[in-house]
C-alpha cells in the first residue's frame, strides 16, 4: 500500500510523535510505500526511515496539499493535527484512518477536563450544553472571542468523525469517548496496545541507594508534574529515605516546576531533583534502566500512557491517577498502584507511591510483574492489527459524503 502518514511535527513533543517514530520505519520494512507528512516545520532534520517527506504548512489546506494529491496515496493515516481545515483537505485525497492520541472533537479545549473547583476530568460529550460550563467550570480561556472560536474548530472537527473510514484507538476509553462524540461504531475500533522490546540484560533492578524516581512528558500544568513534586514530602517521611528524582520532558511549565523543586530541596537535602529536557530514545531506554518507580500524576483523563508501557518493559512499575486508558495497562496492585482522581491530589499521589516503594519484595514483585505484562503486548500484533484496518478503509468503498471536497 501507499500510505501517507500525517503528524503534526516530526520533534519529540509527545506520545503521537513518538508514536509515529516507531511506526513508520516498521511499514517500510513491511514492504508499504509510506510518506511522512509533517503539518509544522522540524526544528531538525526529521528522519524518515526511507519515506517520502511532504511538509504540509507551506501548502496550505485551500491548495488542498497537491503535492500529496500527486503522490496519490491510498489511504491517509492522521495522528493529531492542530488544524481542522487541513484534516478536512486530506478526506477529500484518500480514504482517512484517524488514530486517537487526543481529545480533539469531543471537547472545546481538547483537554477533556474543568479547573474548577479542582482540575478533573469531564465526562461530557462535545455540545451547545458546553457553552454554558466553559466559563462557570473554567474550561479554558477567559475570553468570549476563544471560547467561540474553540467551540467552532471542535464542533468542526466532531462532524468529521463520520467521514472517516476507520477511527482507531488505544484504549476501550478512547473508543467510548469518540463513539459518543459522533464516531461511526462500526467503523471505531482498539488497536492492541504494545511495549517495545527490551533486552532481560536491560530490566531494572534495584541496587543499594535511594529510590530512583522518573517523571516523562511534557510539562504542562495538566500533567501534574506539581502534584508530584508536593508529594514528595510525604513519600519522604513516610518511607524514611532518600529519593532520587528525574523531570525529563519539556513544555510551559518547567520553569516554574524547578523554581519548586530548588525550594524543595532547602528543605530536604535527601531529596535529589534534577531536569533533563527532551531525552533522546536511546536515553530514555537508558534513563528507565536504573529507575525504581515511573510517575505518571496527570490530572487529565490520559488517553492511554505510553510512557507506562515503555516502563514496564524495562521491569519499571508506575505509580498513577485512575484517569482515563491508564487502568487499561496499569493494573493496581500488580503493576503498581492507582490513585482515585475525584480529585488528583497530592496527598493520593503519595499515597499510591508509597504502596510501591514501602516493601521491597512487593515493588520487585510489581516490577516483575510489569514486564511479563509488557512481554506479552509486543509491536507485531499491534501493527499487524493496523495494516488490516489500513487495507480495509483503503480498498473501502467511499460514500458521497466521504468524498465530498
Amino acid at each position: 500500500m501507499r500510505i501517507a502518514v500525517v503528524a503534526r511535527s516530526a520533534d519529540r513533543v509527545g506520545g503521537a510523535e513518538a508514536y509515529v517514530q516507531t511506526l513508520l520505519p516498521l511499514l517500510v520494512e513491511r514492504g508499504h510505500e509510506a510518506a511522512l507528512c509533517l503539518e509544522l516545520p522540524s526544528t531538525g532534520a526529521a528522519e524518515t526511515d526511507g519515506a517520502e517527506r511532504f511538509d504540509l504548512s507551506p501548502e496550505g489546506a485551500p491548495s488542498r496539499f497537491p503535492r500529496l494529491r500527486r503522490w496519490q496515496p491510498d489511504v491517509v493515516f492522521v495522528n493529531g493535527l492542530l488544524s481542522s481545515h487541513s484534516e478536512e483537505a486530506l478526506l477529500d485525497i484518500a480514504p482517512n484512518v484517524l488514530l486517537a492520541h487526543n481529545y480533539r472533537g469531543t471537547c472545546i479545549s481538547g483537554t477533556k477536563t474543568r479547573s474548577w473547583p479542582r482540575a478533573s476530568p469531564c465526562g461530557r460529550a462535545l455540545g451547545w450544553g458546553c457553552l454554558a460550563h466553559y466559563f462557570p467550570r473554567r474550561c479554558g480561556g477567559r475570553s468570549p472571542v476563544t471560547m467561540a472560536s474553540d467551540f467552532a474548530r471542535e464542533r468542526r472537527r466532531q462532524r468529521l468523525l463520520g467521514r472517516y473510514a476507520r477511527v482507531l484507538t488505544l484504549s476501550d476509553h478512547m473508543r467510548r469517548e469518540y463513539v459518543g462524540n459522533g464516531a461511526s461504531e462500526s467503523r471505531a475500533f482498539v488497536l492492541p496496545w504494545f511495549a517495545p522490546h527490551v533486552d532481560a540484560a536491560q530490566v531494572r533492578r534495584k541496587s543499594p541507594g535511594p529510590w530512583r524516581l522518573l517523571y516523562l512528558g511534557r510539562m504542562e500544568s495538566l500533567k501534574g508534574g506539581d502534584l508530584l513534586l508536593d508529594a514528595l514530602p510525604h513519600v519522604r517521611a513516610q518511607l524514611d529515605t532518600a529519593l532520587d528524582v528525574t523531570f525529563a520532558g519539556e513544555g510551559r511549565r518547567r520553569q516554574p516546576w524547578e523554581s519548586i523543586a530548588a525550594a524543595l530541596r532547602r528543605r530536604h537535602p535527601d531529596v535529589s531533583l534534577r531536569f533533563t529536557g527532551w531525552l533522546a530514545p536511546d536515553a530514555v531506554r537508558a534513563t528507565l534502566s536504573r529507575t525504581d518507580l515511573l510517575i505518571m500524576p496527570s490530572r487529565w483523563p490520559e488517553p492511554f500512557g505510553l510512557a507506562g508501557t515503555e516502563a514496564a518493559a524495562h521491569g519499571v512499575p508506575s505509580a498513577a491517577f485512575a484517569v482515563g486508558g491508564i487502568p487499561e495497562w496499569l493494573e493496581d496492585g500488580v503493576t503498581g498502584h492507582l490513585a482515585p482522581a475525584g480529585p488528583p491530589s497530592a496527598d493520593r499521589l503519595a499515597s499510591a507511591i508509597v504502596q510501591c516503594l514501602r516493601d521491597r519484595g512487593h515493588h520487585a514483585a510489581l516490577g516483575a510483574a510489569a514486564r511479563r505484562r509488557a512481554c506479552e503486548h509486543g509491536l507485531e500484533p499491534h501493527v499487524q492489527a493496523l495494516e488490516e484496518h489500513l487495507r480495509a478503509a483503503a480498498n473501502s468503498p467511499r460514500s458521497a459524503e466521504e468524498a465530498v471536497p
